[in-house]
């Protein structure tokens, strides 16, 4: 394999989740242990140089990519949330499982098929203050449901919901089933949806919903200056 895909997960409200699709030797670098696919740029930050780290930077967002086409999530990169290094003493996502539901684990497969044999949507739960940043999967007509027919792929669930109430008794019954289908990050075909919780203020980088169209809208990635001290947190 030539090239990984990666997500950059910040909570400052001017970014997105954004996918990065990068060499493997440059994954190495960032990466550097067996079976490692958790890292966080403060972590990086006491092992090299700011110019080295610019340098690291630059090759990064050169590969911007749609998480549509990615094949395989293959690590996450977090700006900020070091309170929750603890949790990851391996660096490796695996490491909650203790903490997760089976259905979350490495066992769960890449893809999931409906009774037509027709490949369901990906869906990425993006949680405020999560780190699990889990993959589910939902049948075509439920994804129509959550993110519309013209082919949107965010969503923030505050529009799906009046206060904790369902907009409709449809949005409950897809929520309940939604959760008995995980996919593994690792093998996902492509993520066709995000679906946002608790992160409204993010509304307004995607007017459209369409990732494709507003991924500019999100604010092009400054690690350094991001991790700066107190400048977006």
């Amino acid at each position: 394999m030539l090239s990984k895909n990666i997500i950059i997960a910040s909570d400052s409200i001017l970014c997105g989740y954004l996918t990065y699709k990068i060499d493997a030797e440059i994954f190495k670098i960032l990466f550097p242990h067996e079976g490692q696919d958790i890292q966080f740029w403060s972590c990086l930050q006491k092992i090299f140089s700011p110019d080295y780290l610019d340098e690291l930077e630059h090759l990064i967002k050169k590969g911007r990519t749609c998480k549509i086409d990615c094949s395989g999530i293959h690590g996450v990169i977090f700006l900020g949330k070091e309170r929750d290094i603890e949790c990851f003493p391996n660096f490796k996502n695996s490491d909650l499982e203790p903490f997760n539901r089976p259905y979350r684990n490495d066992n769960c497969p890449g893809a999931y098929f409906d009774d037509h044999g027709d490949k369901m949507s990906n869906i990425l739960i993006i949680d405020d203050g999560s780190i699990n940043l889990d993959i589910y999967a939902m049948p075509k007509k439920d994804y129509e449901v959550f993110f519309g027919k013209k082919g949107e792929n965010i969503q923030f669930i505050e529009n799906l919901f009046v206060g904790d109430i369902p907009l409709t008794p449809e949005i409950t019954r897809i929520l309940s089933s939604l959760w008995k289908r995980g996919v593994k990050r690792g093998k996902v075909e492509g993520i066709d949806g995000v679906l946002y919780y608790q992160n409204y203020e993010k509304n307004p980088l995607y007017p459209s919903k369409f990732e494709e169209k507003d991924m500019d809208n999100c604010y092009d990635l400054d690690f350094l200056k991001i991790m700066g001290p107190g400048l977006y947190y």
